[in-house]
């Protein structure tokens, strides 16, 4: 507190969280952390400039809030398709696909979850290009 008093700041309680890292295998245990009577509220993820990390680093947490948004993409894309050249198509594709999906890339595309997204972006590649549902993306 003394350095947010000697640099005019303040803790605004209501919206500050404490995320205590763990191992999969490790047990939690509550701690408690209190200042001037105020308690500070311990979360299991926490979304921070669009991306949410939780408390065992898996970032499972963070691909289950951007699966949504792909899958309404590859709909955009899929509806599309009917009034617009590949070319077109790939702007949009951009702009609403690739956006999200390298947002963050370089924390979460290591994950054991992060298949899922990539399946997506395979299924968004095969609409694009007119491809079937088991035709290969590597040459597209």
């Amino acid at each position: 507190m003394e350095w947010f008093n000697s640099n005019f700041l303040s803790l605004n309680f209501d919206k500050t969280y404490y995320m205590q890292f763990i191992t999969k295998n490790k047990f939690l245990n509550k701690t408690n952390i209190e200042h001037d009577n105020k308690m500070i509220l311990q979360t299991n993820f926490v979304k921070f400039l669009g991306i949410t990390t939780d408390n065992t680093l898996s970032w499972k947490q963070h691909i289950d809030t951007a699966a949504p948004k792909l899958n309404k993409a590859c709909y955009i894309i899929r509806r599309s398709k009917l009034y617009l050249s590949n070319d077109a198509l790939k702007m949009v594709y951009y702009v609403f696909f690739h956006s999200v999906m390298s947002y963050g890339l370089i924390f979460w595309g290591n994950s054991t979850k992060s298949m899922c997204v990539f399946k997506l972006q395979k299924r968004a590649i095969r609409i694009i290009m007119g491809a079937w549902n088991n035709d290969s993306c590597r040459e597209f």
